[in-house]
Parts: structure tokens; C-alpha cells; sequence
């Protein structure tokens, strides 16, 4: 009897010494990393599979996006920002320019699929996304 607890503990030791991150942890970090506050929200993440690529942990990720305003109307309310605005100094100019060559002139309401690889760290505090 001692013996057999004796060895799940030591097996449930090295399954979390030799995990990978959670599919919770890379839905939540892709979520996070492409939500666009008042503008492109994640609808769904699907993690399609993982490997280990030296010291990071890559998952191969498909999500899909949806925009909640449309290009015209978010470009106009970025001229009432004012300039100390982290979106609004974020999107005036280049970030602007940059959405527009990605996802052409978007509506409101349209969703976008698209597909990449995450890369994760194992740190002291846990898997992290590696930026």
C-alpha cells in the first residue's frame, strides 16, 4: 500500500516537473494578446497542436476574431483622443494604417479566422507567453 502511493506521488511530481502549458493557459494568452479594447474581441481559440522547440513550448493556435466597431467609425473616434490615451496613441497613425492593410476597411460584426504559432515559456512562476 505504501509502496503504490509511494509511486503516484513521485508520477504526479514529474507529470507537472514535464508538463506543458494548459490549453486554459494558451486560450486565455491568445485572448489577452489580440483582444483590441472597444474594437476586435476573440470569439473562440482552438489550440491544434504543441511541440517543444528548444527552451519554449510552441502551440499552433487557429482563433477567431470579431470587430466591434467598424473601421470608419473607430478611425473618427481616435480624433477625440487625447494624446496621453494608450489606444488612441496606440492606434492614431501607423496602428491605424496597420489594421487597414491587415483586415481592409472592417464592419462591425465581421469575424476574421486566422492561424499561429504562440510561443511559451516554463518560468519560476509558471508557463508564460514569450513576446
Amino acid at each position: 500500500m505504501f509502496r503504490t502511493l509511494l509511486m503516484l506521488c513521485v508520477c504526479m511530481v514529474l507529470t507537472a516537473c514535464s508538463g506543458t502549458p494548459s490549453d486554459t493557459l494558451v486560450e486565455e494568452s491568445v485572448a489577452q494578446q489580440k483582444t483590441i479594447s472597444n474594437m476586435i474581441r476573440v470569439v473562440s481559440v482552438e489550440k491544434l497542436n504543441g511541440w517543444k522547440d528548444q527552451e519554449f513550448y510552441v502551440a499552433d493556435v487557429r482563433y477567431e476574431l470579431e470587430f466591434l466597431t467598424d473601421y470608419k467609425t473607430f478611425s473618427e473616434s481616435l480624433q477625440d483622443e487625447t494624446p496621453d490615451n494608450l489606444v488612441g496613441s496606440f492606434f492614431n497613425g501607423f496602428g491605424l494604417l496597420a489594421l487597414s492593410m491587415q483586415y481592409g476597411k472592417f464592419e462591425k460584426g465581421q469575424k476574421v479566422t486566422e492561424r499561429a504559432e504562440f510561443r511559451f515559456r516554463d518560468t519560476e512562476n509558471g508557463w508564460q507567453l514569450a513576446e
